[in-house]
């Protein structure tokens, strides 16, 4: 048989010196890490603090105002590109009489109309409604007057698009113009 060269002390002390030694390697390492942990934390913390309360110059933040207050009239034109739902028909009644007084054209009738089939199926953003209308101008108009109505409710605040216009020649420099389709978007 083999005999054994460490006698029960040896390995005793063999043992406890083991023992210590990773008790002083995990003490160690636990001392490190709580270190390394305190100052990333605390390297982390004046990083948000440095964003919180902002490092611009005044210069930078009054270009920041000048940048904000010159897209406001942005912002104000967009939400005058749509009608409000409340009252859309009446504004857009108004609206399109308004441009035919002024263009001196007389209209007869303007109705709610369904959708034409070409625009049914046409995707909105969220929240807006595609509305539409018949204007019945009377006929006949000077085509010179018809293209100035046209271009006055195209080029409008809020949105107007002419979906549908049918017309046919008359005397002279004249049209009889069929009842036109306008679209307007409501918010």
């Amino acid at each position: 048989m083999n005999k054994n060269h460490f006698s029960a002390s040896t390995l005793r002390i063999m043992l406890i010196s083991l023992i210590v030694i990773l008790l002083v390697v995990l003490i160690g390492g636990f001392y490190f890490a709580q270190n390394w942990l305190l100052t990333d934390a605390t390297n982390i913390k004046a990083k948000g603090y440095n964003s919180v309360s902002g490092n611009l110059s005044t210069n930078q933040l009054a270009n920041l105002k000048i940048d904000v207050n010159n897209h406001k009239d942005a912002s104000t034109k967009s939400n005058q590109l749509f009608y409000s739902k409340q009252s859309y028909t009446q504004d857009v009644k108004k609206d399109i009489n308004e441009y035919a007084s002024r263009i001196g054209i007389t209209i007869s009738d303007i109705s709610p109309t369904s959708a034409p089939t070409i625009d049914a199926n046409q995707t909105l953003i969220s929240g807006v409604t595609a509305e539409f209308f018949s204007v019945t101008i009377k006929n006949p108009v000077q085509f010179n007057q018809l293209f100035e109505f046209v271009k006055a409710i195209e080029s409008n605040l809020p949105f107007i698009k002419l979906t549908g216009i049918s017309m046919d020649s008359g005397s002279d420099k004249n049209v009889t113009v069929k009842p036109m389709i306008i679209e307007v978007y409501t918010k």
